[in-house]
C-alpha cells in the first residue's frame, strides 16, 4: 500500500494498535522528506545498493540523511554478478567511505526475481526450490536475528 510521507505516522500507530510484529517500510531514494520520516519510525534499516558507482555515490547522500537518524543500518548488496571481486570492493568502499556495515547476505542477480514480480509473487511463491529463495531464506533469518525475533516457518 503507498503511504505519502504526511499520513506515515498514522499508518505506524495503526500497525502498532493492531499488534503488528514487523512492517516493512520502503521508500524511494529521492524522496529525502520522506526518507527521513521513515527512518525515524524504523527500529532497523536496511539500504539496498548495487555495487556500482553510480549506486555507491547515490548512497553517499543516504549515508548523510541517515547519520542525523542513529538507527540500526545495514547495506544489503542487490544484485551481485558472481564476480566477488566487485562486490568485495563495493563492500569494503560502503564500510570505510561511509561507515556503514555491509550484510554477509548478498543477492544475485536471478531470473526468479524478475519473473515472480511479473507474476505477482515472491521469489518463494514462484520457485520454492531455486536458488534465489534459499537466498531470501538466507537474508530473512540474517534480518531476524537481527530484530531479536524467532524464525517462523510459513
Amino acid at each position: 500500500m503507498a503511504v505519502p510521507g504526511a499520513r506515515l505516522q498514522r499508518v505506524t500507530d495503526q500497525a502498532k494498535e493492531i499488534g503488528t510484529d514487523i512492517l516493512f517500510l520502503d521508500t524511494a531514494p529521492h524522496s529525502e522528506g520522506t526518507a527521513l520520516a521513515t527512518a525515524r519510525a524504523s527500529d532497523l534499516i536496511l539500504v539496498s545498493c548495487q555495487p556500482s558507482i553510480v549506486d555507491l555515490r547515490a548512497l553517499r547522500r543516504t549515508a548523510e540523511l541517515l547519520a542525523h537518524v542513529n538507527k540500526p543500518t545495514y547495506v544489503i548488496l542487490n544484485p551481485v554478478s558472481p564476480n566477488l571481486l566487485v562486490s568485495d570492493e563495493a563492500a569494503r568502499t560502503i564500510t570505510e567511505e561511509f561507515n556503514l556495515p555491509v550484510s554477509d547476505v548478498r543477492l544475485g542477480s536471478r531470473v526468479a526475481y524478475n519473473r515472480c514480480m511479473i507474476a505477482g509473487q515472491t521469489a518463494p511463491e514462484y520457485d520454492p526450490e531455486g536458488k534465489a529463495t534459499r537466498k531470501i531464506a538466507k537474508l530473512y533469518k540474517w534480518v531476524c536475528q537481527l530484530v531479536d525475533m524467532s524464525i517462523k516457518k510459513g
